[in-house]
């Protein structure tokens, strides 16, 4: 019964896929004028950059608020 949910567990890893560090350079690059290119190969806009900091500064005011 252990097995299987090794198995589960492996599965569900496998399906990340998140790359190495090895293949960081060639999938990965720098921040150009206001887009970064994503894992997924596809470029943020300033606009989602700007909500994603937004979302980070709200969970950390939040985090220290309610200690």
């Amino acid at each position: 019964m252990a097995q299987s949910s090794d198995e589960g567990k492996h599965e569900a890893h496998s399906r990340l896929a998140i790359p190495s560090e090895i293949d960081a350079p060639s999938t990965y690059h720098e921040e150009e004028e206001g887009q970064r290119k994503t894992w997924r190969g596809r470029r943020k806009t300033e606009k989602e950059m700007e909500r994603e900091r937004f979302y980070i500064v709200r969970a950390r005011l939040f985090d220290f608020a309610f200690r």
